[in-house]
Formats: C-alpha cells, structure tokens, sequence
C-alpha cells in the first residue's frame, strides 16, 4: 500500500526540475530562479537565489554540497556548486555547448567526473550528454536519435539517461549508447527524472505516474496526476520513501511501506 501527503503547496515548479535531500532537508528548485529548501514540517526558507544566471533544473548531492544546472537567455547555461549555506560558484560554463536554442536539464555526479543532460536545439530535438572534469567541457555521449536527454543519473558501470522519446540509456564510461527500454512503447510516456534505489530505478513521467522499472519490468507507485497532485517532476529517496515535486507546486511525501 502507498500513502502520498502534502509536505508544500504552491512552489512555483515547471516539469524537468529535479528535487534532492541532504541532512533531513529537501531542496527544490524554482521557476522564479530560487532554491528552496523545505523541512519535513513543512517550512519553507530560501537557500540561494541564481537569478544571476536564470532558472536551477537539474539537482544532485556531492561531498555534502549540490550540483545544480541552471539555464538563462544571457549569460545563464552553467552548472553551479551549491553549498549547504547557500553560497554559490560556477564549475563550468555550459554556453558553448548549449548554444542560442538549449539549455542543461538533469545532472549525474560521478566519482571522476560529471556529467549533465544538455538540449542542444530543443526545437529539433537535438542533444546529448557532456562531461564536466575540472570545470572543463566535452560532449560525453550523443543521444540525438534518442531525443533530448532530460535526465541522468550515475550507476554502477556508468550512467543511465531518460530521453524526450520515452528511451532509457546506459551509457558506460566511455560514452558508449545502450538502449535498454522504452517507456512511451510501453505506455508510460517520457521520463522526467530519475533515481536509482538499490536495483529499483524510480521515474517521474509525463502521465503523471511515479513508476518502477526493475528487471525491465514497469509498474505504477502513484498515479499522482490522477489523484489530483500534478504532473510529477523531481523525484528523491527519503526515509521509507519518496519526496516528488510536481508541476501544481506540490511537493510530496510518497510512503511506499504502509501496511
């Protein structure tokens, strides 16, 4: 049995941003350039605001800090440190390989490097996956005949990437394209955020489904859309469940162990 309760309402959240918990505390990105971070009681304070640079996507925990993707019109499209007192500094400058007509999405922290999800040309559906080492750029895997890739997550081998076409990718260390299964085929739509628990991959979906691949095989935690929450967006491991954003500015509790 699952159980799904409000921890926030009315955060100003747009489909792609992620969600990420450290220490007990939740932060969540925001349309209006902020990252939030919330408690379990439910209060809310800002940690930083980017607006320097424009709107956080993509999240993830490092050595007790946040990676975080930010995509501007003028001199956004970096990929920022964030610390847990909310000071902020640029790792790299994504520009050059965003261009006038991209931006990045997810963000995956590896142990040598890191890797973020970048539309090349969203109009056409352009994209790939680039590596950031020591603050420099290089296109780590192309993942244009997959679509755009939304979101990325380091595994064990490598990474795994879900794509605007409904394709999950393993990626090795290399860079080398697998693709292993297709979500939209199946009827699950696009992935918009992922994380691995154990050997359980957890996916928010453009259906408004929290699913749950293993072994290939999908089946539905939540059907978040339908129970009225929204469409879901990030997606984070928390105690016995999940924390999941979604795009009516809820931020939720998902209990996966309610008997």
């Amino acid at each position: 049995m699952v159980q799904v309760s409000i921890i926030a309402q009315g955060l100003p959240i747009i489909n792609l941003q992620g969600v990420a918990v450290l220490d007990g505390k939740i932060i969540v990105p925001t349309l209006d350039d902020r990252l939030l971070r919330v408690s379990q009681n439910g209060d809310v304070t800002t940690l930083a605001n980017v607006s320097r640079y424009g709107i956080p996507f993509g999240i993830v925990e490092k050595n007790g800090n946040y990676l975080v993707t930010v995509s501007g019109e003028e001199i956004g499209d970096r990929l920022l440190r964030v610390t847990k007192s909310g000071f902020f500094f640029t790792v790299a400058n994504l520009e050059p390989v965003c261009g006038s007509f991209g931006g990045p999405f997810g963000v995956a922290a590896g142990n040598d490097f890191d890797v973020v999800a970048i539309a090349t040309d969203i109009s056409s559906s352009q994209g790939c996956l680039i590596r950031v080492q020591r603050g420099r750029v290089s296109v780590f895997a192309d993942t244009s005949s997959f679509g755009v890739p939304f979101t990325v997550i380091a595994s064990q081998d490598g990474f795994i990437a879900g794509c605007e076409r409904g394709q999950l990718l393993r990626v090795s260390l290399d860079g080398i394209v697998t693709p292993f299964l297709n979500l939209a085929d199946a009827g699950f739509g696009i992935p918009f955020n992922l994380i691995q628990v154990g050997a359980k991959l957890i996916i928010t979906s453009n259906t408004g489904k929290l699913i749950q691949v293993e072994n290939d095989n999908i089946s539905v935690i939540a059907d978040l859309g339908a129970l009225g929450f929204g469409i879901p967006s990030g997606v984070a491991a928390w105690n016995d469940g999940y924390v999941v954003t979604t795009n009516a500015g809820n931020l939720l509790k998902v209990e996966t162990n309610i008997s």
